[in-house]
């Protein structure tokens, strides 16, 4: 049986690392919403079954080479809850997403509409990519936020030129802008957010 502190473990952690990137990112704002966010989720769990993917079996690889500083305590926090993580590949309604025939990507959500911790007004969780994978262009109707872990991958934001990130970069996609990510010879992990509150500022 799951401890049930290692969500709330998780989502603090996270929090500390949005704190702590937004003193080093070209976009603070859109860390510091998703840290006050993370305040205001309820404490109830529901239940996850533990689900694995194909791609799955990079994530001993991706998780030892996240090795950036900033994220020492938030790698520290996932690692107890890597065993009862629900990696899926369908996308909700409103993603339009990656091709359902690639079975070289996977989500897990941790918080969200889907998650542990139930919420409209915020997502959170990991996306892992394997080697030369396609992501294929797509947009959500929120900004969003994703936070390399570990690996590298070139990125479009919307008609911009395609852009090498890697390891310990926030990367931010305003609201219904489309964005890809294609990697090369290793897997990409990355933690992603998404603030969902039609109140506050959606431009992040």
């Amino acid at each position: 049986m799951m401890d049930p502190q290692l969500v709330p473990a998780f989502l603090q952690a996270a929090r500390r690392l949005f704190v702590r990137g937004a003193e080093h990112s070209v976009r603070p704002s859109a860390l510091r919403t998703i840290a006050a966010a993370i305040d205001g989720l309820p404490a109830v769990q529901s239940e996850r079954t533990p689900q694995l993917q194909p791609v799955c079996r990079y994530l001993p690889d991706a998780i030892a080479a996240a090795t950036n500083r900033l994220d020492t305590g938030f790698i520290l926090a996932l690692k107890p809850l890597l065993p009862y993580l629900h990696w899926h590949q369908d996308y909700a309604p409103e993603d339009t997403a990656v091709a359902p025939s690639d079975t070289n990507y996977a989500a897990s959500e941790v918080c969200g509409p889907r998650g542990w911790i139930v919420s409209e007004r915020v997502t959170l969780g990991l996306v892992l990519l394997g080697p030369a994978t396609c992501y294929l262009p797509y947009a959500r109707p929120e900004a969003e936020l994703h936070h390399i872990l570990s690996g590298q991958a070139l990125w479009q934001i919307g008609n911009g030129a395609w852009r090498l990130r890697v390891g310990g970069e926030f990367i931010v996609h305003p609201p219904d802008v489309i964005h890809a990510m294609k990697t090369d010879r290793d897997p990409l992990l990355a933690l992603y957010a998404a603030w969902h509150d039609e109140g506050q500022d959606r431009s992040l």
